[in-house]
């Protein structure tokens, strides 16, 4: 229901849920054993239903007035800093990994045994945190030095629109509410 009030193309939806439920029923297996299927099942449901919800609510809205709604909302500082961090070093660290493993590959010519691979996989992953360091920090003293500070920017709310959010908080409230039931 939210899908379609909020007009989201089903592909990059469709993309980021696809596996998770059998992911998270895989992880849950053993829990089959020990207590009941319905628990497994049951809980499956409901952390397919939270990330699916995280997941519509992050492609709905930028993540600029995602983190300006927080501050709104006088969430801690601190943490919205780190959201902030978290979401624009990210491309930083998955850029880094893919520049060593190309790297790696380009070097590797012959089959060497499991042993020497996982010596050389422990070798890389040591470079790679030291380099995604380094990196990340000349971006901050680079940020610095171009008078960024620590001041959030300032907040730019959309108009009010009633729809979309009388559908966001039934949905809301469905959600709580069926929990709370099964």
């Amino acid at each position: 229901m939210l899908i379609i009030a909020s007009q989201i193309p089903l592909g990059p939806y469709f993309r980021r849920v696809g596996l998770m439920p059998l992911f998270i029923f895989t992880i849950m297996l053993p829990q089959v054993f020990i207590s009941s299927f319905e628990y497994a099942i049951l809980f499956t449901f409901r952390v397919c239903l939270a990330v699916s919800f995280l997941i519509i609510f992050t492609l709905i809205t930028p993540f600029k007035e995602i983190l300006s709604s927080l501050r709104f909302y006088k969430i801690p500082e601190i943490l919205i800093l780190t959201l902030s961090f978290t979401y624009s070093y990210t491309y930083l660290v998955f850029n880094e990994l893919y520049r060593i493993l190309i790297a790696r590959e380009s070097r590797r010519f012959n089959n060497k045994s499991y042993r020497k691979i996982w010596n050389e996989g422990g070798e890389l992953l040591g470079m790679f945190f030291i380099k995604v360091y380094e990196r990340g920090e000349n971006i901050h003293l680079a940020r610095i030095s171009r008078g960024y500070s620590n001041m959030p920017y300032p907040v730019k709310f959309v108009k009010f629109r009633l729809i979309p959010n009388i559908i966001f908080t039934a949905f809301i409230a469905l959600v709580t509410v069926g929990w709370m039931i099964i």
